[in-house]
């Protein structure tokens, strides 16, 4: 055993040190230190590449190059994939836990949070390309979209409900004066405008299948373009609020959610434009 330390000590004891230090940069992942995440992710790599220094001839990965015995490479290869889908996953955990947990009230606006959720994301991908890592971010990408298109809607239905509600009212007042004495065909005129609501269920459901936002435009158009003529009701809604509501559906249909400065700066407009109000 002496003498299998004696020719092996430096393997265990980098080995060892790449352990502690994986663990460390996933601590440091959690709690939101990036600095010190990428620091001890990028010794912990090292270590275990030291580690089996003997064994190299060709290798690249993780922002570095090495060499690497032939019948090792694919093994090899295989750790680093695990190893960024591990990195991967944390990234994941650690930005949407922290938009949950700025749900339950940080002192900040609502906007303060998105602005400060959105550096998060930022600057893990900046961290995660300076390592040379080949993180995929899509899902977490995916749902950051989500949560933030979500918010926006939660935000800004209420003032669409506004417009909504006025040609309600008037679409009922004018039924019960022109089919006065008529109950049975004015139930069924009153029927009939109910059926333009503004109801979303489960909006969070919605958001991930990105309908929410659509559904919102599609019911406000409705409700605008349909009813509204149909009973002579004329009510303006402002050009401003037409454009979000637009806006937010557009950016709901695209493929795939990939956030950039501008598009998260006019969704911060949007939400700081709508207080939240039930």
């Amino acid at each position: 055993m002496w003498k299998w330390i004696s020719e092996h000590w430096e393997k265990t004891l980098f080995r060892l040190l790449g352990a502690g230090l994986f663990g460390c940069s996933i601590y440091f992942l959690v709690h939101e230190n990036i600095t010190a995440f990428s620091a001890s992710a990028a010794a912990a790599f090292f270590c275990f590449v030291y580690a089996n220094f003997s064994r190299f001839k060709k290798f690249k990965g993780l922002g570095i190059e090495a060499e690497l015995w032939e019948d090792k490479q694919k093994e090899a290869e295989a750790l680093i994939d695990k190893m960024q889908q591990l990195v991967a996953l944390y990234t994941s955990e650690v930005v949407v836990g922290r938009i949950r947990q700025g749900r339950m009230g940080t002192g900040l606006s609502l906007s303060q949070n998105w602005a400060e959720h959105w550096k998060l994301l930022k600057d893990l991908s900046a961290e995660h390309g300076r390592l040379g890592q080949r993180i995929d971010l899509s899902e977490t990408k995916r749902m950051f979209g989500a949560y933030m298109i979500m918010d926006a809607v939660q935000c800004i239905r209420p003032y669409v409900a506004d417009v909504h509600s006025k040609i309600w009212q008037n679409a009922h007042a004018v039924i019960d004066d022109k089919y006065a004495g008529q109950e049975e065909i004015r139930a069924s005129q009153h029927e009939h405008v109910k059926s333009f609501d503004m109801r979303m269920m489960e909006p969070y459901q919605m958001a991930v299948e990105k309908t929410l936002a659509v559904s919102m435009k599609q019911k406000f158009d409705r409700i605008r373009n349909e009813l509204a003529p149909q009973y002579g009701v004329t009510v303006e809604a402002d050009e401003t609020l037409l454009n979000d509501v637009d806006y937010l559906a557009q950016i709901e249909s695209k493929p795939q959610f990939e956030p950039t400065d501008e598009i998260i700066s006019r969704m911060l407009e949007i939400i700081e434009r709508y207080p939240f109000k039930s």
